[in-house]
């Protein structure tokens, strides 16, 4: 018998049985003797008008009463016993209802059994081991044999038997004296044993998600919240115990107080329940909460955070994505991409004022740094020409969009993705339509003709071609165009549908279609244009209106069926490709 059964027994005698000293009870102990030379129960019941009896199928230590068939105990009386104990022996019995049954037979009405049988823990044969049991386990037992269950508890991952506890009584007939025993309530032996344990910190999780549950159901998140927090402590890896301590500090307005814990969660693998605990811990931090929560992540590793990042935005979670962002932009500052997806993913959640003000940040901090890039390029252009009208096609999550600052922007998509969705600001104008379509109907909202046009569109040479000759007709004569996209670097970013280029082997990432085919077109084509491409950001094609001659002298076929591999040796004589540095001189000498 292990010590925790014998206290719980103690703890029966002591609670059950506190006002019964003086009475004078019969007790049957079910399978009482002793196979490891203890004396079990024997001692708990000697008072001096108790009188105790053990109950066994082989004579022993402790046995008073041998019976030869364990399901009826012809050498007992019915109605005879006020008090039946029985522990660590049922799950030895075959049939155990048909043992409950022979139990309700020789209580008295009033009588008492108390039960306690393992709901776990392995195999050990004397010489059979045939059940654990839960309450549920219990009850049906107490049904059975008409029984009325008074408590029964399981203490869920303590030790390696986790007891389950029961009291149960026999009902009163009106016609019958029989035990003197009062009526018993349930006195939560099972459950104040199951928090002392507490003390001993259990190796097992189980024991503190039951606790929790329990503390819970009692209206004790306090108490709840004390539990897990060991809980975390003994079981450090276990994400569970980590997403009921957030939510329990969360439910008692302790959000602060989870951060550590988010911060354990987020470096563990990722879960969609566990996402969803995080956001909705990140949703209810104040400012100066979410700014050192991304401050924590440095302890985070990096592909583990942008994991839950790219997660998050799968599953719009965006207040754990914007947290996720800004702590990979504290562990890598310089770049850019964070900057600019954390001040994205605000703009999912209600605070939009802090998403553009983030967005705003990315961009001059990009400028500052002198980064050429796509976005940098058109504000740069737009800065330089004090330019007023600003029109990008193809907007899509607003990557771009959204850091550009000009006094009247009009976004052209056929499905925007902006997250959060479309939130218009003063000067801006959201049109949900194809650019053909756009500049067919709604072109008037430039109010005049665009002076700085990005095209990111479609990702096809006709559909990029024709975007510019559209954007050229309604072009200031001074205008520029921007193209995004120009210059593949593998076959698989050259193929001319997304699809296709993610089925070829050489595919990554990134994809730019046959936009490149543009470029070559208008600059063989067009004698009235400057085209080239810069060499960054996947290439970045600027087009403005220049009286020349024809840079390239290619036929529309010749454009048209030009490989890769002709394409990619040629490129820079083929693009006019400049680098960055090239860039920023012809940004000197053409915009003073």
């Amino acid at each position: 018998m292990h010590d925790s059964s014998y206290q719980k027994m103690k703890a029966f005698v002591e609670q059950y049985l506190a006002e019964a000293g003086e009475l004078q009870l019969q007790v049957i102990d079910i399978g009482a003797r002793s196979v490891d030379g203890g004396s079990g129960y024997c001692g708990l019941f000697a008072r001096e008008k108790w009188s105790y009896r053990g109950l066994d199928v082989e004579a022993g230590q402790n046995v008073d009463v041998v019976v030869s068939d364990p399901y009826s105990w012809t050498a007992l009386d019915s109605e005879s016993m006020d008090v039946a104990v029985s522990g660590q022996v049922l799950e030895h019995v075959e049939f155990p209802w048909l043992t409950v049954s022979e139990v309700a037979r020789v209580l008295k009405p009033g009588g008492v059994f108390c039960l306690i049988v393992p709901s776990a823990g392995p195999e050990h044969r004397y010489p059979l081991d045939c059940w654990r049991i839960y309450p549920d386990g219990i009850r049906a037992l107490a049904k059975h044999a008409g029984l009325e269950v008074v408590e029964v508890f399981t203490e869920w991952g303590v030790g390696q038997w986790q007891d389950t506890f029961a009291v149960m009584q026999r009902s009163r007939s009106e016609n019958s004296g029989g035990s003197q025993l009062p009526t018993l309530v349930d006195l939560g032996i099972g459950e104040d044993a199951y928090r002392r344990a507490l003390a001993g910190r259990p190796s097992d999780p189980a024991y503190y998600s039951h606790l929790d549950l329990m503390e819970m159901r009692a209206g004790n998140p306090t108490a709840a919240a004390a539990a897990l927090r060991i809980g975390v402590e003994a079981c450090p890896d276990n994400a569970y115990l980590r997403m009921r301590l957030i939510a329990v500090l969360g439910s008692i307005g302790l959000h602060s107080a989870a951060i550590d814990h988010g911060k354990a969660l987020i470096g563990m693998p990722p879960s969609k329940q566990a996402m969803r605990v995080l956001d909705g811990l990140v949703s209810r931090l104040n400012e100066q909460e979410r700014q050192y929560f991304a401050e924590c992540l440095i302890g985070v590793p990096m592909g583990r955070l942008f994991q839950q990042a790219e997660n998050a935005v799968k599953e719009g979670l965006f207040a754990l994505e914007a947290v996720c962002w800004r702590g990979l932009g504290v562990q890598r500052p310089e770049e850019v991409d964070y900057r600019v997806r954390y001040g994205l993913a605000l703009c999912g959640t209600a605070d939009v004022k802090a998403a553009r003000t983030a967005l705003a940040a990315a961009l001059e901090w990009q400028l500052a740094e002198g980064i050429v890039n796509r976005t940098t390029m058109v504000q740069q252009f737009i800065d330089l020409k004090k330019a007023r009208n600003y029109l990008e096609i193809g907007v899509e999550r607003g990557t771009n969009f959204l850091q550009i600052r000009a006094p009247l922007k009009v976004a052209v998509d056929p499905a925007f993705n902006i997250p959060g969705g479309v939130r218009v600001a003063t000067g801006e104008h959201f049109v949900e339509t194809t650019s053909d379509e756009f500049f067919e109907k709604h072109q008037h909202l430039l109010q005049g003709k665009a002076d700085v046009v990005f095209i990111d569109g479609l990702h096809t040479h006709e559909q990029a071609l024709r975007d510019v000759e559209n954007a050229l007709r309604c072009l200031a004569d001074d205008g520029v165009i921007v193209m995004h996209d120009c210059l593949p670097t593998s076959k698989a970013e050259a193929c001319k549908h997304e699809s296709e280029a993610k089925s070829h082997p050489e595919f990554k990432s990134a994809w730019t279609g046959d936009v490149f085919r543009a470029i070559l077109d208008l600059r063989s084509q067009r004698d009235d244009l400057e085209v080239f491409v810069v060499d960054q950001d996947h290439g970045v094609g600027v087009v403005r209106k220049k009286p020349g001659r024809r840079a390239l002298n290619l036929s529309r076929t010749e454009v048209a069926q030009m490989s890769f591999n002709e394409f990619f040796p040629a490129r820079r004589s083929l693009l006019a490709l400049k680098d960055a540095h090239e860039f920023k001189s012809w940004l000197a000498e053409n915009y003073h």
